[in-house]
């Protein structure tokens, strides 16, 4: 029996593999909150996905499902392939991405022959699922030429942002969180957890546990995430940086011309510094 899934950004998607009796298909999209058939994407989430199924499928656009998008769809689209593919090799999971009635498998995992007999039926389309209301996903990607670990390059962003700004905004590491402080507030903006994960050599994934700028303090298991993710594809050499599912405090229309504008504008920033 193989268990395959299908991610996408419709309630069912528009792939189907035909009859076969040794394949079961499931679907699921990308979520803010646990609703029916969707989920908050995160490191523990993809594991235990990849653990689940033999094979996943990503239809693309591969989106989070949050209220707004930043950064085009093909860089949204990259980091979630990246992240999903250093997955993959991890646990050995099959994994393809349908797109244009193609469909390209990136990792074998451990199938003897990888999902196949797919097609497309665009009038079994549903109406996409309602956006998470007030939640944000922003993504910036670049070519990097270093061997850098995701880890350090997080690190390398806390101390720059600090010199960035004059010091307005300092970044304190204390033990696995880093705390945002802005010069004369003695509350911080914002507080990361870092998750305990193997694969810092790509993945650095930073939970949004706190702050007078996050919505979710109270929330038992933050969905909020700043991630640092490096392609595993030796072909490529990429850095992905993301938030991922943030909640703002500030009211959403104040937000999306302040807050809003000024992170992609900083990551952009740490972008160009970067490329030096």
């Amino acid at each position: 029996m193989t268990n395959v899934l299908i991610i996408g950004e419709k309630s069912t998607p528009s792939i189907y593999i035909e009859s076969e009796p040794d394949v079961v298909v499931n679907s699921l999209h990308f979520h803010a909150h646990d609703l029916d058939n969707g989920i908050p994407i995160s490191l523990k989430g993809i594991y235990h996905l990849m653990k689940l199924y033999d094979a996943i499928i990503l239809q693309k656009p591969v989106y989070t499902n949050d209220s707004l998008l930043q950064g085009s769809q093909k860089t949204i689209n990259q980091f979630m392939i990246d992240l999903f593919l250093t997955v993959a090799k991890r646990t050995n999971t099959a994994l393809s991405i349908h797109s244009n009635d193609t469909l390209e498998h990136l990792h074998q995992g451990s199938l003897t022959n990888p999902v196949s007999f797919v097609h497309s039926d665009n009038d079994k389309f549903e109406v996409a699922i309602q956006r998470s209301k007030h939640t944000v996903t922003s993504v910036q990607c670049w070519d990097t030429y270093g061997s850098i670990e995701a880890d350090d390059w997080a690190y390398h962003y806390f101390s720059w942002l600090s010199s960035f700004t004059k010091k307005l905004i300092k970044v304190k590491i204390k033990g696995q969180e880093a705390h945002f402080h802005l010069r004369g507030i003695p509350f911080p903006l914002l507080v990361l957890e870092k998750t305990n994960v193997t694969e810092q050599m790509y993945i650095s994934e930073w939970i949004i546990k706190r702050g007078v700028l996050n919505k979710t303090d109270k929330q038992k298991a933050p969905v909020g995430r700043l991630w640092f993710v490096l392609s595993s594809d030796p072909s490529k050499k990429t850095i992905a940086t993301a938030l991922t599912h943030f909640r703002p405090r500030l009211p959403w229309t104040i937000y999306k011309f302040t807050q809003g504008v000024l992170h992609p504008y900083v990551m952009n920033q740490f972008k160009k510094q970067s490329c030096r």
